[in-house]
């Protein structure tokens, strides 16, 4: 184990100055043998905190080759045994400094959870494997390190202020309003519209173009055509979390809909 010196405890120095964590100078040691002698025993993970192993070389997902890491922070409550996750902040003892996998070009600090948060499911599918609640599209949150996160001063605009819109389709933007689909409130991973906001990308679309469910489970009723929101305002709808007016519309950035101003953004084609 690792830990960092605080007071001079056990024989350790304040001035070690040694590592880079967190920020210059951290006095960081490593624990050659236990107190109470050879002890595997870890530490219980914080509440609401799956059980975590950092990932191996030879476990690092191939991004090239279709094996996506589905969750940016590693408290999702949707964790489930085998899922991977990246650090965030440091959440549920992971370390933003590990970089022990490289992923989507850059190195990044991924996981594996080892036994899902305290009411989840030991023998539950891996995410990959994972169906959407009914109506919802398949998700995974978008990558800030990977430079996914949209510039809205640029021109690049999230229609959806809510990911259970049936108009989704693959590759459109949203941002969670209130954990639908299984997105996460407090992940607030990218800048957009100058606040830290949830946003995620779709993968796969809960309708197909006829308004039917991929599965053939018929018409839900949805208006393919119609923008984000019934209002016809740019607001954002379904009382999301920060108050703020938001531009409506749908359809994706690479759409190629450039909306005129943040009071007329334009729908997307259907």
């Amino acid at each position: 184990d690792w830990c960092k010196a605080n007071r001079d405890e056990c024989g350790v120095s304040k001035s070690l100055n040694n590592c880079f964590y967190q920020k210059a100078g951290a006095d960081i040691y490593i624990v050659e043998e236990a107190a109470g002698g050879d002890n595997d025993d870890k530490p219980p993970p914080e509440d609401g905190c799956p059980e975590l192993r950092p990932l191996d070389e030879d476990e690092c997902p191939d991004y090239d080759n279709g094996e996506l890491v589905w969750y940016f922070e590693c408290d999702n409550k949707a964790l489930k045994l085998n899922d991977m996750c990246k650090s965030n902040g440091g959440e549920c003892g992971t370390s933003k400094s590990l970089k022990n996998c490289y992923y989507k070009n850059k190195w990044s600090d991924l996981y594996i959870v080892t036994k899902p948060a305290e009411g989840g499911d030991d023998d539950a599918p891996a995410t990959d494997d994972d169906t959407p609640e009914e109506g919802c599209p398949k998700l995974r949150p978008l990558d800030p390190d990977a430079g996914e996160c949209p510039d809205y001063d640029a021109g690049e605009y999230v229609y959806y202020f809510s990911c259970d819109k049936p108009e989704l389709r693959v590759d459109d933007f949203c941002k969670s309003d209130k954990g639908e689909c299984g997105t996460n409130k407090k992940l607030q991973q990218c800048f957009y519209k100058n606040k830290m906001r949830s946003l995620y990308k779709v993968v796969e679309a809960a309708y197909d173009d006829d308004g039917g469910t991929d599965d053939g489970a018929g018409d839900d009723g949805g208006d393919d055509g119609a923008p984000a929101g019934d209002d016809n305002s740019p607001s954002d709808d379904g009382g999301g979390d920060d108050g703020t007016a938001d531009d409506g519309g749908g359809g994706d950035v690479s759409d190629g809909v450039v909306a005129a101003d943040d009071e007329t953004a334009a729908a997307p084609p259907p």
